[in-house]
């Protein structure tokens, strides 16, 4: 399989096992984190391993159905994990009073979940979606991958 790609500092990818019980939810995952990655290192991890990162909604299965077992383990709340998916509104969306939080972002910004350290609690939820331009290498952010 050969190494790791290199970033663009020319260090190997960081990435470190997340919870040991993680592949439960999802057969055949295998998880992933690191710190701060852009969306295109960790697509570029999954490349070389033959895996994908999840789509929104196997994230949230994997997560809640992880919950809902009692198995409990880190699903989010040390960094924000990419997903796939770009960020767009939900099936009969209607902005609420803050029209000007998410409803500009919609379609050119990537979904990320799970909540990171430095986050609010009230964000540590399988539910809560984060959104963010997949470039941005100055966030708490890592991934988390699954067979494609």
């Amino acid at each position: 399989m050969g190494s790791p790609p290199r970033v663009g500092s020319g260090d190997r990818m960081r990435i470190t096992s997340a919870a040991p019980a993680c592949g439960s939810a999802f057969p055949d995952a295998a998880c992933s984190s690191g710190a701060a990655l852009p969306a295109h290192e960790a697509e570029a991890y999954c490349l070389w391993a033959g895996r994908a990162l999840p789509s929104a909604s196997q994230w949230e299965h994997a997560a809640t159905a992880a919950h809902a077992s009692g198995k409990l383990f880190d699903w989010g709340h040390s960094v924000w994990e990419w997903t796939c998916d770009t960020f767009v509104p939900y099936a009969g969306f209607t902005p609420g009073p803050y029209k000007e939080y998410s409803q500009p972002w919609f379609g050119n910004h990537r979904e990320l979940r799970g909540g990171a350290f430095a986050t609010h609690a009230r964000m540590h939820h399988a539910h809560y979606r984060n959104f963010f331009q997949p470039h941005r290498a100055d966030i708490f952010s890592g991934f988390r991958t699954v067979s494609p």
